[in-house]
């Protein structure tokens, strides 16, 4: 009997996984549709909900941080791109993103280090 309830929690526990992945994934992909058709405001909410679901989307964090940046607040943005790089260190987009808010921002020393 035991046996049995372990193996049924342990299932329900990867159904709710897999669903709440597949709602960040969808998210995501509204988020990055809005992006591309320069609704950047549409796209943000996206994202937000994408995080809402799964607070660890590293592409979530990055995008959010890319509009963020695009619309000048820089240091929201940086902050952004620094979970992305705490969840994923070898997230490319992430630091290149962040090294282009630092050198928007004139923190050009900064920015370079963003790209070594």
């Amino acid at each position: 009997m035991l046996k049995t309830s372990i193996i049924i929690i342990s299932m329900l526990v990867i159904l709710i996984i897999t669903v709440s992945c597949k709602k960040t994934n969808e998210w995501v992909t509204k988020g990055n549709e809005s992006l591309l058709q320069k609704k950047h405001g549409e796209a943000l909410t996206y994202f937000n909900r994408a995080l809402e679901v799964d607070s660890k989307s590293v592409e979530a964090w990055d995008k959010k941080g890319y509009i963020l940046g695009n619309q000048g607040e820089y240091e929201e943005a940086i902050k952004c791109f620094d979970k992305a790089i705490e969840i994923q260190p070898d997230y490319a987009e992430a630091w290149s993103d962040k090294g282009s808010v630092l050198y928007m921002e004139g923190k050009f020393e900064d920015s370079i280090k963003c790209s070594d």
